[in-house]
């Protein structure tokens, strides 16, 4: 579950990075390796048991309106503040990215956890991916975000 979930936010950060001709060629690699860690930190930061009410309302349609949600926006500064520090890249063009592919993508996972096919998840599932609440390999977070970089 979690491998899916991180699997999607890798894959969703590497088009979003590829499609953006702010990035240098030399920095793409590196973006998008910084991107899934952002992300990933900015989910697990809000994805707790604590915080199922912003939750279910934030993921509860696959239209959901992001704009000013809490949760997108410190997604947002999250990575934002980890393109500059870490890729150099310059404020203007980290927002610029941020703010076009955190709402996207918590779109897309709104959308995934919506599909009524049964190829999606939950988001009690989403919350113990990312809490570690499931005692099994798959909770471990950080060896499975390591694993995507190897």
């Amino acid at each position: 579950m979690l491998e899916q979930i991180l699997g999607l936010i890798k894959e969703y950060a590497e088009q979003a990075v590829n499609a953006n001709t702010e990035i240098p060629e030399d920095k793409k690699q590196q973006t998008v390796q910084v991107t899934t860690e952002a992300v990933t930190d900015g989910l697990k930061q809000h994805l707790t048991p604590s915080n199922l009410s912003s939750l279910s309302s934030l993921f509860r349609n696959s239209t959901a309106n992001t704009a000013g949600n809490p949760i997108v926006n410190g997604i947002k500064s999250m990575l934002t503040n980890a393109l500059m520090q870490k890729v150099g890249l310059p404020q203007g063009t980290s927002n610029s990215f941020a703010s076009g592919l955190v709402p996207s993508l918590i779109s897309m996972l709104s959308s995934k956890m919506n599909n009524s096919s049964g190829s999606g998840f939950n988001l009690e599932s989403l919350v113990n991916a990312f809490s570690g609440s499931n005692n099994d390999q798959h909770g471990n977070i950080l060896g499975t975000l390591g694993n995507f970089f190897k």
